[in-house]
């Protein structure tokens, strides 16, 4: 049985907390201002560089949903675990996202 581990977990949790702190249905760069919004808090929070830079990769991935390692498979899979809910829950989520971009 193959068996597949987080490298980062924190990064992945971070980026998970992180990753739409910036959501305007009108903008199209909401993941690069998420991810920037990201690296100024935890650059404030003295949190070593690496960590922010691997965040702020992990929380770019969400873009495109191409993941490019084992952190951003996993964030990509919870981001998009919507797809795999019941009938009736993904149905309220269609609704709301329907309503989200009436405008479109």
């Amino acid at each position: 049985m193959l068996q597949i581990y987080i490298q980062y977990l924190a990064s992945v949790q971070l980026a998970a907390w992180f990753h739409d702190i910036v959501y305007d249905t009108h903008l199209r760069d909401n993941e690069e201002k998420s991810a920037d919004y990201a690296v100024d808090m935890l650059n404030t929070l003295a949190i070593p560089a690496n960590t922010f830079t691997k965040v702020k990769n992990l929380i770019m991935a969400t873009k495109n949903h191409q993941a490019h390692d084992i952190d951003s498979q996993v964030l990509l899979d919870a981001d998009l675990a919507i797809l795999a809910a019941e009938s009736v829950e993904y149905q309220k989520y269609a609704q709301a996202i329907r309503q989200e971009y009436a405008w479109v």
